[in-house]
C-alpha cells in the first residue's frame, strides 16, 4: 500500500508540473519556445524579390514598347498627311512638323529604354581586350553602378529644366501650347534607366547578354 502510495504521488506531482508548464507564467513559457517549434526563414525571399523586379522590367518594357511604337506611328501619319495635302492643295498642314518633332521626341527618348532593356546601345569595343577576362563580372556590376549614378544625375538636371519651363509658362510658337509636358518625357525616361539599371546593378543575371557580343559568338559557333 505504501509503494502505491509513492507511485501515485509521483504520477500526480509530474501531472502537477505538466499543468504548470502551459499556464501563461509558466516555467516552460518563461524559457522561451521549444527548440523543435516552428522556425520562419527567409531563404524564399531573395528569390520572390528578384522574381518582383524580373516582372517588373518586363511590365516596364512593354510600356516603353508601346509608348514608342505609338509616338512612331503618329510621327508616321502626320508627315504622310502633310505630304499627301501638300501634294493635293498645294499647301500642307502647318502644324504638321511641329507635332512631328515631339513625337520624335518621344519615340527617341524611349527608344533609350528598350536599347537598355534589349542591351543594344551602341559602344567601341576596341578596349575590350584591355583587362584580364576574370574581371567581366567586377566590370559590368561596376558599370551598371555608374550608368545608375549617371541617369540620377541627368534626371535631376532634366527636372529643373521642366520646371523652370513650367514656372515661366513657355508655350510653343506654331501650336500654342504649353511644352513642359513634352519636356516632361525626359526626367520621366531618366529615372526609369536609373531604376532598371539599379535593379541590373543589384542582380546582374536579369540584364540580358549583350546584342553585339551574343551575334559575336553565334559567329564564331557557325564557324
Amino acid at each position: 500500500m505504501a509503494g502505491q502510495g509513492l507511485v501515485r504521488e509521483a504520477g500526480e506531482a509530474r501531472l502537477g508540473a505538466l499543468l504548470a508548464s502551459q499556464r501563461p507564467g509558466g516555467t516552460a513559457n518563461r524559457a522561451g519556445p521549444a527548440l523543435d517549434g516552428p522556425r520562419f526563414t527567409t531563404d524564399r525571399e531573395g528569390p520572390a524579390v528578384k522574381e518582383t523586379a524580373r516582372r517588373m522590367l518586363a511590365v516596364l518594357y512593354q510600356v516603353e514598347r508601346a509608348i514608342a511604337i505609338a509616338a512612331f506611328a503618329l510621327l508616321v501619319v502626320v508627315i504622310f498627311s502633310d505630304v499627301v495635302i501638300r501634294e493635293i492643295s498645294g499647301s500642307g498642314l502647318y502644324w504638321a512638323r511641329q507635332i512631328g518633332v515631339y513625337a520624335n521626341i518621344i519615340k527617341v527618348m524611349f527608344g533609350i529604354g528598350l536599347a537598355s532593356a534589349a542591351n543594344s546601345h551602341l559602344r567601341p569595343r576596341f578596349a575590350d581586350g584591355w583587362l584580364p577576362k576574370s574581371w567581366g563580372p567586377f566590370l559590368d556590376h561596376f558599370s551598371e553602378v555608374l550608368m545608375t549614378l549617371f541617369c540620377i544625375v541627368f534626371a535631376v538636371v532634366a527636372f529643373d529644366l521642366v520646371r523652370e519651363t513650367y514656372l515661366l509658362d513657355v508655350r510653343s510658337v506654331v501650336l500654342r501650347i504649353i511644352v513642359w509636358p513634352i519636356q516632361g518625357v525626359i526626367p520621366l525616361v531618366f529615372v526609369l534607366a536609373t531604376l532598371r539599371h539599379s535593379l541590373y546593378a543589384t542582380w546582374p543575371d536579369l540584364k540580358p547578354p549583350e546584342q553585339g557580343a551574343l551575334a559575336d559568338s553565334q559567329t564564331e559557333l557557325k564557324r
